[in-house]
């Protein structure tokens, strides 16, 4: 890949970043405390959980499926690899993957809900909201398992929170790799 195109995919990223950034779920999380809703024998709540709206999740994920998925050139795994190209330090490059595996490492730990006699990882979480229910992908398994999910109102609302939670996660690791292709930005032009 040619340099001037390199650095237009850095761009590129940005301005989706930038989009997501301006979103009412954006503004919303980081303007508020998300909180789970508690939860006591028999499931019943004794505190609300606090979280924006259906609408602004949906169309944060919206956007948010530029960076997750691989056949887009601003997947966060396709931006790491773009930047394996860059002419940039083995530093930068080790800035970039550890900032990568971070998120996975985040995804891939446990959350404290358990279902069916095991916990749940946040990343199981993400993707069965994310295919089965919000994308209404066509993996029949994730959304016979979000359907499952639904049938219990309060677990539900509380595996929403988690899932919002994974949401923040993702903010946060592209807000850093915003700053860090601005400065890459400035170095290569």
């Amino acid at each position: 890949m040619e340099l001037s195109e390199a650095l237009a995919t850095l761009r590129y990223f940005n301005d989706k970043v930038n989009h997501l950034a301006t979103l009412q779920f954006t503004k919303y999380v980081t303007e508020h405390t998300i909180s789970t809703p508690s939860l006591l024998a028999g499931e019943r709540f004794i505190e609300e959980a606090v979280e924006p709206g259906q609408e602004a999740i949906e169309a944060f994920v919206l956007t948010l499926r530029f960076f997750i998925q691989d056949n887009e050139p601003i997947s966060i795994r396709n931006l790491a690899a773009l930047y394996d190209q860059l002419p940039v330090s083995e530093e930068a490059r080790a800035l970039v993957r550890g900032t990568r595996d971070q998120l996975t490492v985040a995804l891939d730990s446990y959350s404290p809900l358990g279902i069916e006699g095991r916990r749940l990882r946040y990343g199981e979480i993400f993707d069965t909201f994310l295919y089965g229910w919000l994308a209404h992908g066509r993996d029949k398994e994730k959304r016979e398992t979000a359907s499952r999910w639904r049938a219990e109102p309060r677990r539900f609302a509380y595996l929403r929170t988690l899932f919002i939670m994974s949401l923040m996660d993702y903010i946060e690791t592209l807000y850093w790799f915003r700053a860090f292709n601005e400065q890459t930005l400035a170095e290569l032009s």
